[in-house]
């Protein structure tokens, strides 16, 4: 068998061969699990601060039993509705005779570029009360469009823009998928949706559990499009609780409910996803090509719908803003600077990151164990907190 560099073997009960990690890898992805428990250090400082009276207090309050569970029921909305949409789409695109499937691919997936506070602006600038769809329908005798603030809101823009984390997990898994066991299913006459949910779905199911954690996690911590919808959750109530009160612990209790929150999201998928793999063969080759038929007007209506209302929607508001603001003279100057700034510091994130993501994942993927798989469960904690509780663990511990 063949072991990685720096890798050893070991027997083991039954005569099988296991093969052992490489110190090298442990080393780095220490320091990865060390610095996504800064922020948890932090916050158990600050929490006992007040001592364990002060937390029962916090937490069961009243007020923070319903953040909590608006806060679950956002998370759960947003998950469910993104896998809704980015299945479908993921199949049409990867194994349909969809018509500019290639485009309706790339276009889906940009939604990502889209910062979740951006979305949460230009939803409210277009269909809020005063909106500029409500300008355009008052001439027909439209006086007040139904109220976008709040829950439906903010499920919307969170959904619209998290959807592509499921989308492009679950097309990645279609395109690799050996179409085997498919093809086996339908010579033993299973019909087209039987195979699908019978074969196709479970072996998928990996993928977008992986993207639904994301999504999950990513509904937990937003603040931009909570505030801007006036959607009271974790987020939102512990940066009021930064900002508003002199005494931080009670927002430092709430950053820790999150954190156990988001443990729990963790176990959940975990638990669904099981020990469910990818099923393939060394033969494996491209999977046939599913003819639409009269599908194919209804297939490019979901596409296009959801690119539009993802996509196309914000994107033109942001021009129409942009026009306006040339057109009264606003400068460009200060935009390319800010531009450049967000360049150079997203490069040098996405560069950190990679390297960092790389011992990690394979420790969890080439090395499965209880103590690879805790590191890798680890490193998902930074990404379920408020970018504000991040930042004070860091000046916390510098200062």
């Amino acid at each position: 068998m063949t072991v990685p560099p720096g890798g050893r073997t070991e027997r083991v009960r039954g005569g099988r061969v296991r093969r052992r990690s490489p110190l090298l890898l442990w080393g780095p992805a220490a320091v990865v699990v060390a610095a996504m428990l800064l922020p948890l250090a932090y916050l158990v400082v600050r929490a006992l601060e007040g001592g364990w009276e002060k937390v029962a207090e916090v937490v069961f309050d009243g007020e923070t039993l319903a953040v909590l569970g608006r806060s679950v029921l956002l998370a759960g909305t947003v998950t469910a509705a993104s896998v809704t949409i980015a299945v479908p789409l993921a199949w049409l695109t990867a194994r349909t005779d969809l018509p500019g499937r290639t485009v309706w691919a790339v276009l889906a997936a940009l939604p990502l570029v889209v910062p979740s506070y951006v979305g949460g602006f230009v939803l409210v600038s277009a269909l809020g009360p005063r909106g500029m769809l409500q300008g355009f329908l008052e001439p027909l005798g439209v006086e007040r469009l139904p109220e976008i603030y709040g829950f439906p809101g903010a499920a919307l823009a969170l959904t619209l823009f998290t959807y592509p984390y499921v989308f492009l997990t679950a097309r990645g898994a279609l395109r690799r998928m050996d179409p085997a066991m498919e093809e086996a299913a339908r010579s033993l006459g299973s019909g087209a949706w039987e195979t699908f949910f019978r074969v196709t779905l479970p072996q998928l199911k990996p993928a977008v559990m992986a993207g639904a954690l994301l999504v999950a996690l990513y509904a937990l911590s937003d603040f931009g499009v909570v505030s801007l919808l006036q959607y009271d959750s974790f987020s939102a109530e512990i940066y009021l609780q930064y900002r508003s009160a002199f005494d931080r612990t009670p927002a430092a209790i709430l950053a820790l409910m999150l954190v156990v929150l988001t443990i729990a999201v963790l176990l959940v998928e975990g638990r669904t996803r099981g020990r469910g793999r990818y099923h393939g063969s060394s033969a494996a080759r491209p999977p046939s090509t599913v003819t639409l038929g009269r599908w194919r007007w209804p297939a490019l209506l979901l596409c296009g719908g959801v690119v539009v209302l993802a996509l196309a929607a914000p994107v033109g508001v942001l021009v129409f803003w942009l026009v306006r603001g040339l057109a009264e003279g606003e400068p460009l100057r200060p935009l390319w600077t800010a531009a450049w700034s967000s360049v150079y510091a997203s490069g040098l994130a996405a560069g950190v990151t990679v390297l960092a993501a790389f011992p990690v994942a394979i420790l969890s993927v080439r090395f499965r164990g209880k103590v690879s798989g805790l590191v890798e469960r680890t490193t998902y904690l930074g990404y379920a907190l408020p970018g504000i509780v991040l930042a004070l663990s860091l000046v916390f511990f510098g200062a």
